[in-house]
């Protein structure tokens, strides 16, 4: 079940996107979806299952966590306060670190995400600063941020769900994070881009990236279906962003070295038996959460779009209708239906992979390589779903 922090803003800017919704709801008369394009190619896939020793207790799964390509898994423990990493491949724990209190008060940053590039260059991003750790725990350098500055005085980085991402361009050097606008009026809040490039060789250079919000955003509300999701990857031998939004299939590509976005459709199934697109709800419910869940529960829901060796993935669920069930009860999250979207390397689908065996934490999945992790629950130990995926040509 959701809970406050998936709408985790400022609460001047959640007031202003309240008014606004509140007072006027607006016909969706912009937004256009992207044709999809199928493939007669195929894949096939082997699964397995991974488990790791937990290395604390209370914690088996991270909400807050990054992977590197060699398959070091970080993640940070919020009831300890530490990091800990993992290597998937000798399926234990080497290392966890404690973080250092904030110099000026003594006290711990409030912690929303990181960046693991490699064991000796560890990013850990709170609400004012940006450390590089290595895996020892010894704190390399900090980059000051939310400051009382210009930049700052218009721009908030936001809070972390495991929707979201901190992500590092080893190419550039810069850091990209999620970002809003408190000061933004509540009528054109969505017309901000919502990701920030930090270059962390000239220190205080911020930069707002040409991505906009969905057009939904603009002409309707959300309620918790708010999250815009991205991760960086080489596509074309150029450094790229893919992102996409909660509530639609569109797959959206910033080319990092021409500036361009290209757009592709992500329509799971030439045949859905439901609307691709999640509705809005009315603005008069934006104080009510048992309202949102529902909401939430009622519409088709996209996770992030991940690079894979071959092609991309991205999970789904589908919606399901909030009325009792056979034994009396009404469905929460569990009961919704969760797939996997394969596409080849055209963004064209060429399948889905079933996930209804198990509750799995779709939002916190990872790939390395050619196989996708995906977490799912256990009382005293890390388990993933591991589906390694082959792509067959015909």
């Amino acid at each position: 079940m959701p809970n406050k922090n998936w709408f985790n803003l400022p609460a001047g800017l959640v007031a202003f996107i309240l008014i606004y919704f509140v007072s006027c709801n607006v016909e969706n008369n912009s937004f256009k979806l992207t044709p999809t394009g199928y493939s007669n190619s195929g894949f096939k896939i082997d699964t397995s299952t991974l488990i790791i020793d937990a290395d604390t207790p209370k914690v088996f799964t991270y909400k807050i966590f990054s992977v590197d390509k060699d398959g070091t898994f970080a993640g940070y423990n919020e009831y300890d306060h530490k990091v800990h990493l993992y290597s998937l491949d000798h399926k234990k724990a080497f290392s966890k670190f404690s973080l250092i209190p904030k110099s000026l008060s003594g006290t711990l940053p409030f912690i929303t995400g990181l960046y693991l590039q490699n064991r000796d260059s560890i990013f850990v991003l709170s609400r004012t600063e940006i450390g590089l750790y290595d895996y020892k725990g010894n704190l390399k350098e900090t980059f000051v941020i939310n400051a009382v500055d210009d930049y700052f005085k218009a721009n908030y980085l936001m809070d972390f769900s495991e929707a979201l991402s901190f992500e590092f361009d080893s190419n550039s050097k810069k850091l990209l994070v999620p970002t809003i606008n408190p000061l933004a009026t509540n009528v054109n809040h969505f017309n901000y881009s919502f990701i920030t490039e930090i270059d962390t060789r000239l220190r205080r250079s911020f930069k707002r990236l040409p991505i906009q919000w969905s057009e939904l955003y603009k002409n309707g509300y959300y309620g918790f279906m708010i999250d815009p999701q991205y991760s960086i990857s080489n596509i074309n031998g150029h450094n790229s962003i893919l992102y996409n939004f909660v509530v639609e299939p569109n797959v959206y590509v910033l080319d990092l070295k021409t500036g361009k976005v290209s757009i592709h459709g992500g329509k799971p199934s030439s045949k859905l038996p439901y609307s691709e697109v999640a509705n809005p709800i009315d603005g008069k419910w934006a104080h009510y959460d048992d309202k949102k869940i529902v909401h939430f529960l009622e519409n088709v829901r996209y996770f992030k779009i991940l690079k894979i060796k071959g092609g991309y993935i991205r999970a789904f669920e589908e919606p399901v209708k909030y009325s009792k069930k056979s034994n009396g009860q009404f469905p929460d999250f569990k009961d919704k239906r969760r797939f996997i979207t394969v596409f080849d390397e055209t963004f064209k689908v060429l399948g889905n992979i079933d996930l209804n065996d198990k509750w799995y934490f779709l939002g916190r999945s990872f790939v390395v390589n050619n196989s996708i992790f995906v977490p799912y629950p256990s009382k005293k130990d890390f388990r993933f779903k591991q589906i390694k995926i082959t792509y067959i040509k015909n």
